[in-house]
């Protein structure tokens, strides 16, 4: 993913949001849909759209420093299944792994009129 980049890279319309240990982190309709492999897509989070002071860096992936890995801090908890992106296609995105999440959400976030 560093190098080669992810297979795919799209904007999501979805409403994307997540609650970690009884704070939100993020809620964002910013999403990126990311195809680190063929079959189906993961979502990232921009940087922007984070809850300041939740996420913090930690060592980097490679010595570019193009990712980091990093570490949600909930109220009591805290789970390092984050990664910072900083160069290169995933510049200013963050993937978290969302089953260490407690609650994610999904919804659309396009309001259909007739």
């Amino acid at each position: 993913m560093l190098v080669k980049g992810p297979h795919k890279l799209e904007r999501t319309s979805r409403r994307v949001r997540a609650l970690y240990d009884s704070l939100w982190v993020f809620d964002t309709t910013a999403a990126r849909h990311v195809w680190e492999h063929p079959w189906y897509p993961q979502y990232y989070i921009p940087i922007e759209a984070v809850k300041d002071g939740s996420v913090t860096k930690n060592d980097a992936v490679d010595k570019e420093g193009s990712a980091f890995l990093a570490t949600l801090n909930g109220k009591k908890n805290s789970t390092d299944r984050v990664l910072v992106f900083e160069k290169g296609p995933l510049a200013g995105l963050i993937r978290f792994e969302f089953a260490a999440l407690g609650l994610f959400h999904i919804r659309p976030s396009v309001r259909w009129e007739c």
